[in-house]
């Protein structure tokens, strides 16, 4: 099996979601992306000291559908091949997953920072003023980030809240 499929909101035992070999996930995200399944989230999860467990769920508009994915990639030598040349959209996911974890996609066009790691992760768990940053917020007592509203209010504001709501929401 290379993916689990769900539905929005659909929980997830961690036990049902496979664990590939990095070829093969590379190959199955490749796949999927050539088909028109686009990028929801990339985010890599520290499993200790030797490797991280990297997750993947693209979403299939057609079939109303996601499909969530992972590999184990080791610390030392962290690395994958890059799909950002061939699918775009995988860019800044890349980006991201390199700045969060130091995995390095290989020939990736252009690596650089999406956003400064430390107003994000502090001893390895987001700061409360990103998770001030990334809640959806009503009413009068929204907060503004550089005079503007905050960007979970916006329409790409997912974007950048993505993997801290996914993984402490959905993945059980």
């Amino acid at each position: 099996m290379t993916w689990h499929r769900l539905r929005h909101l659909e929980a997830v035992e961690r036990s049902h979601v496979p664990v590939l070999e990095i070829e093969p996930w590379v190959a199955a995200l490749r796949e999927k992306l050539a088909a028109g399944a686009y990028p929801v989230t990339v985010f890599g999860e520290d499993e200790g000291e030797s490797r991280f467990r990297v997750w993947c769920v693209l979403a299939d508009i057609a079939q109303h559908t996601l499909w969530l994915t992972s590999t184990r990639i080791q610390k030392v030598d962290a690395r994958f091949a890059s799909l950002a040349n061939d699918f775009p959209a995988m860019n800044y996911f890349e980006c991201e997953l390199f700045e969060q974890t130091g995995i390095r996609p290989e020939h990736h066009p252009w690596l650089r920072p999406v956003r400064i790691a430390d107003d994000w992760r502090q001893n390895g768990k987001p700061t409360e003023a990103a998770i001030i940053w990334m809640s959806p917020q009503r009413g009068d007592d929204r907060k503004e980030r550089a005079g503007r509203p905050s960007p979970a209010l916006q329409p790409s504001g997912f974007f950048l809240s993505h993997n801290c709501l996914f993984c402490h929401t959905i993945v059980t």
